[in-house]
């Protein structure tokens, strides 16, 4: 069955969206981040369904949740999605992607 992985770089994503959460709301921090989670193994069993972003990843495909752009790669040789970011649609996702390398 498909899965989803976090680079460390969503993993540091979810904990910094966790803590934000948590300071009005430890419930619902929570609650959110398994949220976040559960919609990534999801997109893991229908990966070309994101709409592509090219212009900010070579290969890459992002899709909306919430407030939240979610920001993925196919890895077909794993039968996985590989979940490289997950950015408040408020940020500058174009200079963030752009400034960050992610190994093949």
């Amino acid at each position: 069955m498909p899965r989803a992985f976090f680079h460390p770089l969503a993993e540091q994503d979810l904990k910094d969206i966790t803590y934000f959460i948590a300071q009005d709301d430890v419930d619902r921090a929570l609650a959110f981040a398994e949220e976040l989670e559960a919609i990534c193994q999801k997109r893991a069993l229908f990966p070309a369904a994101g709409k592509a972003c090219d212009h900010l990843l070579s290969g890459g495909r992002c899709c909306p949740y919430k407030d939240y752009i979610i920001y993925y790669r196919s890895v077909p040789k794993l039968n996985a999605i590989e979940i490289l970011h997950i950015l408040h649609g408020a940020r500058d996702h174009e200079r963030i992607m752009r400034d960050e390398h992610y190994g093949h």
